[in-house]
């Protein structure tokens, strides 16, 4: 018989959550800057602070759970767990679009309205700023090793960068508007979504274009591997979800389509 699940307090209506990179600890954050960290197998409270915030929109702790990047009132702080000590990172208001941490969870990246990107060090605090777009970035992603970070924009460019370097390494330019990205979990390819369904892969060394297809009939808005990168799924603007098999991917082939509220959708024609 399947045992009672079992309910951490938050003390809190609505609340960000985030796990730490070993999913020891799991981290809660209310809009108003209400901080704790649980254990999770014992589900006891390790910490507890409040972060002076009017809104919170977006957390990311480090590898040790010690610190957390925190995006609030158009800002971001970086926020010592058990002491409550706050480091301003950017005080001043920016309008933050896009948000993700490396595997390891020791950098976070944030895009920006304006194109720029912002890339922070939780181990040491430290972060950078990069001209990276003419327009606002919709999506980030960083390779499985965590070396490289790429980001797109609605200036039809996806860019790719060296982490540790904080310098550029590709300009992809698309011919619609870009909202998704994302590297194939062996880190040799990625893969961008946008305007009119279009899909693209790229050689994430070299730059050189892989295959792209019109995959969905509306706009792509979000895609993802799975974790052996045999399948490719794509979520549209229309609420469908498309799955394809990535065995060849000069033609990748549909496995099956849904729609996100419900029923099925037709897989699209490869031809």
């Amino acid at each position: 018989t399947p045992s009672q699940p079992r309910f951490m307090q938050a003390a809190h209506d609505r609340v960000l959550l985030a796990y730490n990179h070993d999913g020891a600890k799991l981290l809660s954050a209310s809009p108003e800057g209400d901080l704790r960290t649980f254990d999770t197998k014992t589900l006891s409270t390790l910490a507890s602070q409040k972060h002076r915030a009017r809104i919170v929109s977006a957390i990311a702790p480090s590898s040790d759970s010690r610190s957390v990047a925190i995006a609030a009132d158009g800002g971001l702080a970086v926020v010592d767990v058990a002491s409550g000590s706050t480091t301003e990172v950017v005080p001043r208001p920016v309008a933050f679009t896009a948000l993700t941490s490396s595997p390891d969870a020791d950098h976070v990246a944030l895009g920006t309205t304006t194109g720029a990107l912002l890339i922070l060090s939780l181990r040491s605090g430290s972060f950078s700023w990069l001209r990276a777009h003419s327009d606002s970035v919709t999506s980030l992603a960083f390779s499985p090793d965590g070396t490289r970070l790429a980001s797109v924009s609605i200036d039809r460019t996806a860019r790719s960068w060296d982490v540790a370097k904080r310098t550029s390494l590709h300009r992809l330019d698309h011919a619609e508007t870009l909202h998704a990205v994302v590297f194939r979990p062996d880190g040799r390819a990625l893969t961008t979504g946008g305007g009119r369904g279009l899909l693209s892969t790229w050689d994430a060394t070299s730059g050189h274009p892989i295959a792209s297809f019109a995959g969905l009939s509306s706009d792509v808005l979000g895609i993802a591997y799975s974790p052996d990168g045999t399948v490719l799924a794509a979520s549209g603007s229309d609420c469908s979800v498309q799955r394809w098999n990535t065995h060849d991917p000069m033609g990748p082939s549909p496995v099956h389509g849904m729609m996100a509220g419900g029923g099925e959708l037709q897989g699209p024609s490869n031809s």
